[in-house]
């Protein structure tokens, strides 16, 4: 069986699916395996979100082709299990701190750690730095348990909602809408008034004018 670099299959006929970030799509896909894409799409979101803006032309995804920087072995893009992403803004052999701030690397690493080593990133080569570029780095089975890892990582940073507080919440908030519109009422209803006497007031002077009027015709 041939495989790429990480030792997975590999196939010029490879099945693939789609995967699109923020409308920027990773031409012509990623190999067409759950939890590859969910790894894969997991890093390009939050890279988008954390790094930089993903930008199009510029992100890549399976190419069966030889590793540019080790033509002995496939490129895991032969092999569905890559992306690059803002290729021209990071290119092959530049070093990472030239187009990347400490911060952004910052970012990178952090994403990196919440996808409990199951990516690596070319930004990290010791070789051919090749920033733009980050691969699944573990097997199959592996990948499995992380991805499991991940959800449980995810169910666990989303709170449950409890219906009591939130009843409590919403009648709060409910509340607080009904003495500012009551409040609001009041003024314009005061306003109404103000305008009313000033509409009085108005008449009552054209009246003086004119009896005053009269009196200096008699």
């Amino acid at each position: 069986m041939t495989t790429s670099q990480n030792g997975w299959s590999a196939s010029p006929s490879l099945k693939l699916r789609k995967l699109t970030v923020n409308d920027v799509s990773f031409a012509p896909g990623i190999r067409d395996d759950d939890d590859v894409a969910f790894v894969l799409t997991y890093f390009a979101e939050q890279y988008a979100a954390r790094v930089e803006p993903l930008k199009n032309p510029g992100c890549w995804g399976f190419s069966y082709r030889a590793d540019k920087n080790q033509a002995s072995d496939l490129s895991n893009h032969a092999s569905g299990t890559a992306i690059d992403l803002n290729a021209p803004a990071h290119p092959n052999g530049v070093a990472t701190s030239k187009t990347f701030t400490a911060a952004q690397v910052s970012a990178v690493h952090k994403i990196l750690a919440e996808c409990h080593g199951a990516l690596r990133w070319g930004g990290d080569y010791t070789h051919t730095v090749d920033a733009m570029h980050v691969e699944v780095n573990v097997s199959p089975a592996r990948l499995k348990e992380i991805v499991a890892l991940m959800k449980s990582d995810a169910r666990k940073t989303t709170k449950p909602v409890d219906p009591v507080a939130a009843a409590k919440k919403a009648n709060k908030a409910a509340q607080v809408q009904i003495k500012a519109d009551k409040k609001q009422a009041k003024k314009k209803g005061q306003a109404v008034r103000f305008q009313r006497l000033s509409s009085a007031l108005t008449s009552a002077r054209a009246a003086m004018k004119s009896l005053k009027q009269i009196g200096a015709k008699k």
